[in-house]
């Protein structure tokens, strides 16, 4: 049995912490949630709520709204929630929300910001208290300057599979120029990016833990031996990829997933690599050799598919579960050649 709306005797519920609404069938909240003074944590998230009430920006304690995948949302955020200086989570993500408010850099605690629309207006400046920032759009807004969110640890950018068809040769940039893709802030652990044209400077990102990036046009990535923390490398979907410079020298790397990069022919040597874990490559067709698995001890997995040039299987630790839909080369039979002289002797 689905709630379709909420009880007038929540009301009175004034030590009500947490309200949680997700899946519900409710269409509206009730303006009386405004007197719920203790509230902290609200969660409307896949319910077909079609705004967010006035009155909400008198819960002043609230620190964390989940209103993501609320389709029936209408484009607007209330400028009264915009006194609500306690919250730090805000996630829009999947809803129809297409402005995010000036107002908002007054958010002093906020610390994630999800929000992903189809017509994504550019985003105004951004609190500094920020950790995460996720923005997904069918077309890239401009992203603000973002060097002065020197809490960032997570940013991800990328246009939404299911808004739109990705044409290579008509992608927009998320950024307004080259100085503004080249100024994110150090701090940054986590990036992921997805169907931009440029890719940023990241051999400065020192902190790096996390780099994934799909659907790029770039031949050759920047150099990434300066990343000595990186931890798990993912890139999918790179047409004109033909050198990962530094990958052989990823030393803290325990995850690289290789996947869709049609032209890359060979990578570096990867004996180096002695922390990783877990290795896929796959649909990489032009990829003639991988070298260096047998001297990784700590291989657990490896995932080896649609590689349909590879001249042999690689090496690896006897410990290590390979995956693959290639058969290993036969050793060649001992055939008798056609025989050109012939003598015979007899004692």
């Amino acid at each position: 049995m689905y709630l379709h709306e909420l009880p007038n005797s929540i009301e009175k519920m004034e030590f009500l912490v947490e309200l949680d609404l997700r899946f519900s069938k409710i269409s509206f909240l009730p303006d009386f949630i405004g007197n719920l003074k203790r509230l902290k944590v609200l969660k409307v998230a896949y319910t077909k709520i079609h705004t967010i009430p006035c009155s909400l920006g008198g819960v002043e304690s609230l620190e964390e709204l989940d209103a993501s995948f609320c389709l029936h949302l209408k484009d607007e955020i209330p400028w009264e929630l915009w006194s609500l200086t306690h919250l730090r989570i805000l996630d829009l993500d999947g809803s129809p929300i297409s402005t995010v408010p000036r107002k908002i850099s007054g958010f002093s605690s906020l610390q994630t910001l999800k929000i992903a629309s189809h017509r994504l207006s550019p985003l105004p400046e951004l609190p500094s208290s920020l950790k995460c920032l996720v923005v997904v759009a069918a077309q890239f807004p401009i992203l603000p300057n973002l060097s002065s969110l020197v809490h960032l640890h997570h940013l991800e950018v990328r246009k939404e599979q299911h808004m739109t068809l990705w044409i290579p040769h008509k992608v927009t940039s998320p950024w307004k120029d080259v100085l503004s893709i080249n100024q994110l802030p150090l701090s940054l652990s986590t990036l992921k990016i997805h169907s931009i044209p440029q890719l940023p400077y990241i051999s400065d990102l020192q902190n790096l833990l996390v780099l994934s990036i799909s659907k790029c046009l770039m031949p050759c990535l920047p150099d990434l031996s300066h990343l000595k923390r990186l931890q798990e490398l993912q890139l999918d979907d790179f047409p004109e990829l033909v050198e990962i410079p530094g990958l052989g020298e990823l030393e803290s790397l325990k995850f690289l997933y290789i996947i869709m990069c049609d032209v890359i022919k060979q990578l570096p040597n990867l004996s180096k690599l002695k922390n990783l874990l877990r290795l896929k490559l796959i649909h990489c067709v032009k990829l003639r050799a991988v070298e260096g698995l047998k001297e990784l001890n700590f291989l657990e997995y490896a995932e080896i598919r649609y590689c349909k040039s590879l001249e042999r299987l690689p090496d690896v630790p006897t410990s290590t579960k390979l995956e693959t839909d290639q058969a290993p080369l036969e050793p060649a039979e001992h055939t008798m050649q056609p025989a050109k002289r012939l003598r015979l002797s007899v004692d």
